[in-house]
């Protein structure tokens, strides 16, 4: 089993949007006036294409250099989006980092939504392929170094509020299914 942990390894190639980024365009975009987008942790860039082909100025970033998203955006974002990204890291200050870069991409006044997968939906996961404790989560394939963590709506609100950012409450109503967890924070200043 690998010991060390390969998020790139969890990135999916796909050649129409996730489900996550109908949601955002469906809801968040005209609720938020989004005029400008960032998926953090984009993978292969299957979303942030899918956005600018609806008109959206979106950009993608991911560390990972093979993927061809690793450039540092150098501008602030009416909504960052972070999706699948929190889940697949098994280093708890390693979430906490990602979230803050992303958190760094949004405008004042701009907002973060951070997508995990669900506690109870790894957990169901975890006892159905006999998954390998790891950590506080676990290996999903140890041989490839992939690694997931459920979290809750509100552990991730706790984590943004901890980097400084506001939840948004009431949450708008994105159509996500139970096996989602998700929040949506705003940068005040």
């Amino acid at each position: 089993m690998s010991q060390r942990c390969r998020p790139e390894n969890t990135a999916i190639r796909r050649t129409a949007p996730s489900k996550p980024a109908t949601e955002v365009l469906r809801v968040l975009v005209p609720t938020l006036a989004v005029k400008t987008l960032l998926d953090h942790g984009c993978g292969h860039g299957a979303d942030p294409r899918w956005y600018r082909a609806q008109g959206i100025d979106a950009d993608g970033f991911d560390p990972h250099p093979p993927f061809g998203h690793d450039a540092q955006p150098s501008r602030r974002y009416d909504l960052v989006t972070s999706v699948y990204v929190v889940n697949v890291l098994d280093d708890v200050g390693a979430r906490v980092e990602a979230l803050r870069d992303a958190a760094r991409h949004v405008r004042a006044g701009g907002a973060l939504l951070v997508i995990s997968r669900s506690t109870t939906c790894i957990q169901r996961e975890a006892a159905r392929g006999a998954w390998a404790r790891h950590r506080d989560g676990w290996w999903s394939t140890g041989t490839r170094g992939t690694f997931q963590r459920g979290h809750s709506d509100e552990e991730l609100a706790a984590i943004l509020q901890d980097i400084g950012l506001r939840i948004v409450v009431p949450r708008p109503g994105l159509k996500l299914s139970a096996e989602i967890a998700w929040a949506l924070a705003v940068r005040d200043r």
